[in-house]
């Protein structure tokens, strides 16, 4: 099997472990990316499917196979791919285990820890871009950027800057996938959420607007490629800053 090989002016935006979960500030953080990686745990459900055509309608996109992507349009993911980016041979993967050793490459790009991590290791470089999705335990949420040009090859964990109080919790039980396909809290639910911040009354949390929408936080946000739905937006805390001394 030939190994692609791409040419790209921009960093190559990583992204793993979504668990049905893509958040907006993701999407932000992988706009201008030429090429797009994710190293699996995609979502467990079959409306998950709709995480990869959001990513490959805003650039080329390699997904490795994850141990929760058992829907049915998980069965086209490969377990390991391999891509050669401006010479720079990159072996994609979700657990580390299963690795191929007998591939001569220069990184491994892998999950499935949620721990993020950019370590040489034997000439070889392992990067980890932790966990985008649901937070696990008190671990951060974050994803990653790889450049691999002629300085080098080298890459920068992103830690993803959380628009409200109710996206720094800890796993929920999903709620129906129909009415939201992404797995993220809407306002709808959002009155405990509400309460956790006594400066945000639950008049701040109404509206579910979709970023490409009229309630869009902002211009830059990304536009949903043709006939897919974005994710619901969430919206800002309105806690006073501190002044300045």
């Amino acid at each position: 099997m030939s190994v692609p090989s791409l040419a790209i002016q921009s960093p190559v935006g990583v992204i793993a472990d979504t668990h049905g979960l893509l958040r907006d500030e993701a999407l932000i953080l992988l706009s201008g990316c030429e090429l797009i990686l994710h190293l699996g745990d995609v979502g467990s459900r079959e409306a998950d499917e709709a995480i990869l055509e959001w990513l490959a309608g805003m650039a080329p996109l390699y997904t490795a196979r994850g141990n929760i992507d058992t829907p049915a349009w998980a069965e086209r993911l490969l377990l390991t791919h391999d891509l050669v980016v401006n010479g720079w041979r990159l072996h994609l993967v979700h657990r580390l285990a299963d690795a191929d050793e007998t591939i001569a490459c220069d990184a491994v790009l892998h999950g499935p820890s949620h721990k993020p991590r950019n370590a040489w290791q034997e000439g070889r470089l392992l990067f980890n871009p932790g966990a985008a999705g649901k937070r696990r335990f008190r671990l951060p949420i974050t994803l990653g950027r790889l450049w691999a040009d002629e300085r080098g090859l080298r890459g920068v964990i992103l830690h993803l800057p959380l628009l409200s109080v109710s996206d720094d919790r800890a796993d929920a039980d999903p709620p129906d996938p129909a009415s939201r396909p992404f797995d993220q809290q809407s306002s709808s639910t959002s009155s405990s959420a509400a309460s956790a911040c006594r400066f945000c009354p639950s008049s701040v949390f109404k509206g579910s607007g979709r970023l490409g929408g009229s309630t869009s936080p902002s211009s830059s946000a990304a536009v949903a490629p043709p006939g897919v739905a974005p994710p619901p937006r969430r919206t800002r805390c309105r806690a006073p800053r501190p002044p300045r001394l």
